[in-house]
């Protein structure tokens, strides 16, 4: 059976408030079906410290006392990947393991496998009797394995459960495993996260370190280094991690960590770079000056499915200052996002204009 979560003194609270989305995935054994994805909530709390249920107590308790052992290996496993994945470490929240120890012995006990309790309660709305945020929240659910390498590969190996496991819209995580001889799989496993930064864990009861700065998708973007292939416009980029440029009647160069843009008055000018991207929020900058001519250029951030469709477009444009200044622009990816593409790109308008910008300092994160 699974031990109940203990409080220790501590008092801390850190709060983040952002949109709503969820997401399921469950897996029994070997086989890997794929998540199962639920539309965007349509109502829920929006203040910083909505009603959950167990808030009231605010303690924190330590990673040790809150996971057992196979636990923590799991929380290692996961975070890990994120990392490698260019994306942030979960934390664990106390008010979101509630949820996830209570259904993990709820499926134990009562010998069932399924995201939605026995009673009737939804899984989401499971969740939010301990964690009532308008947030984002997924949750997967495994069974048959007691070890937390085996578990995490079970979901590692489903594309739903691993896109759960990479969301960029996810900040803590809830941990829980039970088990009962008497079930048909004996170990039972959830694993809820959210997007509300609330009551964590911590090791050792010190403060959490805070979370790493975003890192940069994109390779190159400062232009110190960085060879750009010519010949390959926007719309026709398909290999990750390398910048390509098409011209008509314009230049593209990179020297002295500056890329110049040219475009000429007859024609358009494009600089891109494909990166693997998923569902969740994204934000893409840039440092740019403009040097001569009209005004005429644009930063695209665009999302794309697996055929490399377009299915989401934000864009800023530079503006006409001689002054380097940043620009930026943060946008959310779409269901079914497996690519991110960031653009230069030049266009002529009425052909009645030449437009040259210097760019430097690209850089795009997840958040």
């Amino acid at each position: 059976m699974r031990r109940p979560l203990t409080y220790a003194a501590m008092m801390r609270s850190v709060a983040l408030a952002v949109g709503a989305l969820a997401a399921t995935g469950c897996m029994v054994g070997d086989p890997a079906p794929p998540g199962v994805a639920a539309p965007p909530a349509a109502t829920g709390e929006t203040s910083d410290e909505a009603p959950a249920q167990d808030n009231a107590q605010r303690a924190l308790i330590s990673i040790d006392d809150g996971l057992d052992a196979e636990e923590r290996v799991f929380l290692q496993q996961i975070n890990d990947y994120r990392v490698a994945n260019a994306l942030a470490p979960l934390q664990v929240s106390v008010a979101l393991t509630h949820a996830s120890e209570f259904h993990a012995t709820d499926m134990a006990t009562k010998n069932y496998f399924s995201h939605d309790s026995q009673d009737g309660t939804s899984w989401s709305d499971r969740i939010r009797r301990y964690y009532n945020y308008n947030t984002y929240l997924a949750e997967n659910i495994a069974a048959g394995n007691a070890g937390g390498v085996d578990t995490f590969t079970q979901w590692k190996n489903s594309p739903g459960h691993d896109a759960n496991m990479k969301g960029a819209s996810y900040r803590v995580i809830a941990i829980a495993r039970a088990y009962d001889a008497n079930a048909t799989y004996g170990w039972y496993w959830v694993t809820d996260f959210g997007g509300y930064v609330d009551e964590v864990m911590t090791t050792g009861m010190t403060d959490p370190p805070p979370p790493p700065p975003p890192s940069n998708l994109l390779t190159g973007g400062d232009f110190s280094a960085t060879q750009v292939t010519s010949g390959v416009p926007y719309t026709s980029v398909r290999d990750v991690g390398t910048w390509y440029s098409a011209t008509t009647n314009g230049s593209v160069a990179a020297a002295g960590g500056v890329l110049s843009v040219y475009d000429a008055l007859v024609g358009n000018v494009s600089v891109a770079q494909l990166v693997a991207a998923g569902p969740g929020t994204y934000t893409v900058s840039a440092n740019v000056r403009w040097i001569s001519g009209g005004t005429g250029q644009v930063l695209y951030l665009d999302f794309l499915d697996a055929s490399y469709a377009r299915i989401g477009r934000a864009s800023v444009t530079p503006g006409a200052s001689a002054t380097e200044h940043a620009i930026t622009r943060t946008a959310t990816a779409p269901a079914g996002t497996a690519f991110a593409r960031v653009t230069i790109y030049g266009y002529t308008g009425n052909n009645d204009y030449t437009s040259t910008y210097e760019w430097d300092d690209l850089t795009l994160t997840a958040q």
